[in-house]
């Protein structure tokens, strides 16, 4: 036992070799094993006390509508940029208009800067005069010309990316965003969080992780966290991590658990849609009659989900 009034930096020494073994004792501890857990295939059934939220304690739902538009990934980068991303972002501006609580994150900030350059002077200051894109959204993500970490692999390639495009949007918005949002890359560099440290990032979000790793951090209620690089022994280098739990980020892996249940509110799979539910159950519309119902059910959701965290 170290006592107080010892050799600081072996104190250093020894937090960061017990940080270091407790990762690496994870890893050598998982079986890395797939049990079917049920509903949650890659879980567990997941309960909670009906107690835990009342009238007077209620449950925070934050709702974060987001884009993923892979550049090149099937289409062009230009045809999907005139058939699809350039839509989303012409409908952006008079949608979070209406309402100041709305919500929208927009990553793939090549087509962004794509966007700014063919829109007229009088759609960028209502951009800029209202700070749409500070106030009323999510802050814009990771600024990457794409997902940095999905592209490239060479150190100096990321940091050029999250400098040019972070210069971008601090000119054409004068705001530098703070968090990171990154699900979609084969797995995740060390680095990456490295690097968005450096760059004066508060947090990252992150999603393709080993199942067994999330299962084992959700059962521990741990899939939140400071992400340390190894050799760091005085916490310069934490940046706060959210790891997403489930299977993928669409909306039968998001809200819940239950992706059969959570397919019925994505209502892009309403008859008639060519998209279906695989799990069979379709969405249907929310009515008057059945608004009640359709609520308690996705709450259920959002409650299990929120079991998984502290």
């Amino acid at each position: 036992m170290i006592m107080a009034g010892d050799d600081e930096d072996e104190l250093n020494r020894l937090l960061t070799q017990s940080y270091y073994s407790r990762i690496h004792n994870l890893f050598s501890s998982l079986a890395f094993d797939n049990p079917n857990g049920g509903a949650w295939t890659q879980g567990w059934k997941v309960s909670y006390p009906k107690d835990r939220w009342t009238a007077d304690k209620k449950l925070k739902i934050i709702l974060v509508p987001h884009t993923h538009c892979d550049p090149g990934w099937v289409k062009t980068y230009e045809v999907y940029y005139r058939t699809q991303t350039k839509h989303i972002l012409d409908s952006f501006v008079p949608k979070l208009e209406q309402n100041r609580k709305y919500k929208f994150m927009f990553t793939e900030m090549s087509y962004f800067s794509w966007w700014w350059s063919d829109i007229d002077d009088s759609l960028r200051e209502r951009v800029t005069t209202n700070r749409l894109c500070k106030v009323t959204t999510n802050p814009l993500s990771k600024v990457t010309t794409c997902l940095a970490n999905h592209l490239s692999k060479v150190t100096i390639c990321l940091a050029n990316h999250l400098s040019k495009v972070t210069t971008c949007v601090a000119n054409c918005l004068c705001y530098v965003p703070k968090s990171g949002w990154s699900i979609d890359p084969f797995g995740y560099s060390s680095t990456m969080a490295y690097l968005l440290k450096r760059s004066n990032f508060h947090s990252m979000l992150i999603q393709r992780v080993h199942y067994s790793i999330k299962k084992h951090l959700a059962k521990n209620t741990q899939l939140e966290f400071m992400w340390r690089q190894h050799w760091d022994n005085t916490g310069s280098t934490d940046i706060y991590t959210h790891m997403m739990p489930f299977y993928s980020y669409d909306v039968p892996h998001t809200c819940g658990p239950e992706p059969a249940v959570c397919c019925q509110f994505d209502f892009r799979r309403l008859p008639g849609s060519p998209y279906r539910c695989p799990w069979h159950t379709d969405p249907k519309p929310i009515t008057s009659l059945n608004v009640a119902e359709r609520a308690r059910t996705i709450l259920d959701q959002w409650k299990k989900k929120a079991t998984l965290y502290k």
